[in-house]
């Protein structure tokens, strides 16, 4: 979804999960409740943080290790549309400082999201659940576009010509999603996930803009 038609010069491209909240508790308690109706092993909060940013395959191996992929992949879709709803009732946590950045962010650059959630109404739950619709240029998931996330980074960045861009992730692979399309990576390292070799870190939403600054050379 795009919204307005003034582009700035310059885009920043946000990751969802462990980037701009935690809903790992959400998250969690949605997993359970499909599983307990199926009569599957409770699912530990850890392995449903492990699970974010990846794909559904992967999120079924982590799940549901038991079961083969054409069974656990079905049970990762009603996850997946469950949790949607139940954000919108039970919310997750924004992290902290998140609003205040936002806006700033946004006087300078045009803001967007891309999720590897294969669902558009997931990203839509953040956008209603934290207030920001009017703070991002446009916000999407993978299956939306039906591209891989660095495909979809780079199709943002080529449709609207901005002269840069930068992706901020907490995994490995929001890096290699960065590096396939193109822009640079800023790694959120409060999030769920570690990168190895990335140029710039924040440890906190709030150092942002500073290190934005040096990557646009401002």
């Amino acid at each position: 979804m795009i919204r307005g038609a003034f582009l700035k010069e310059y885009a920043v491209i946000f990751d969802l999960d462990g980037t701009l909240w935690d809903i790992s508790d959400t998250a969690t308690f949605t997993a359970n409740t499909v599983a307990a109706k199926h009569g599957l092993p409770e699912i530990s909060k850890a392995t449903v943080k492990k699970a974010f940013g990846q794909r559904r395959e992967g999120s079924a191996v982590l799940y549901f290790p038991h079961l083969p992929l054409k069974d656990s992949l079905p049970l990762i879709d009603e996850i997946i549309s469950q949790t949607a709803k139940d954000v919108l009732s039970k919310g997750g946590k924004l992290y902290a400082d998140l609003i205040d950045t936002l806006k700033v962010l946004n006087g300078d650059y045009d803001l967007y999201i891309i999720s590897n959630s294969p669902q558009a109404e997931y990203v839509k739950s953040f956008i209603d659940f934290s207030g920001t619709a009017d703070l991002f240029k446009g916000f999407y998931s993978v299956g939306e576009l039906r591209l891989t996330k660095g495909e979809s980074i780079a199709k943002v960045v080529s449709d609207n010509n901005y002269t840069q861009a930068v992706y901020v992730g907490d995994t490995e692979l929001d890096f290699a999603a960065a590096n396939e399309g193109g822009v640079t990576f800023v790694f959120a390292g409060y999030g769920f996930g570690e990168v190895k070799g990335a140029k710039y870190r924040i440890d906190s939403i709030c150092e942002l803009p500073q290190i934005l600054m040096g990557v646009f050379g401002q």
